[in-house]
């Protein structure tokens, strides 16, 4: 068998042609596998993207939740300002209104205690009173002085007898 140089030159040829075509293949399928590489890597970046958005809405959320939790706190603060200045104005009057009842309960003990006073020392002229009409009823055999004194002239009364009376009316 006997190959002609034309096939053989042929077959070079193919067999160059597709050297040159397995080449280019291999180039193309080395673009492709880099390309590849690349878009991994791009879609990596991209998840990390993703990711870090899904963090930072996250964060956005947990923000405005704290937000809202800091602006309920402050305004429940102020209530409780408002209700402690509340409170001390209303300790205020009442203590005010306390002391005034204290002044108003020593007066009312002071005044009891002058009454008391008072009525003992009527108690005491009256006692002495009536322990001179018994003195002047014996003295002067009336049964019934009080009647009878409207009708007996002050004049005709000793003086040693009663002696003198003082503004208070307390015999001396």
């Amino acid at each position: 068998m006997l190959v002609s140089t034309d096939e053989v030159a042929a077959h070079k040829s193919v067999e160059t042609h597709s050297k040159v075509q397995l080449n280019l293949l291999q180039h193309d399928q080395d673009r492709v596998n880099e390309r590849c590489k690349t878009l991994e890597e791009e879609l990596q970046t991209l998840r990390v993207y993703y990711s870090l958005h899904q963090s930072l809405s996250q964060e956005a959320n947990l923000k405005e939740q704290y937000s809202r939790a800091v602006k309920l706190f402050e305004e429940a603060l102020r209530n409780r300002e408002e209700l402690l200045s509340i409170n001390r104005q209303q300790n205020q009057q009442l203590t005010l209104q306390l002391h005034q009842a204290q002044n108003q309960c020593v007066e009312l003990e002071e005044s009891l205690q002058k009454a008391t006073g008072y009525q003992q020392d009527t108690e005491e002229k009256v006692h002495k009173l009536e322990r001179l009409e018994d003195v002047l009823r014996k003295k002067f055999g009336v049964r019934n002085f009080r009647t009878n004194i409207f009708t007996f002239k002050p004049t005709a009364w000793p003086k040693q007898l009663f002696g003198t009376f003082s503004k208070e009316g307390t015999h001396r």
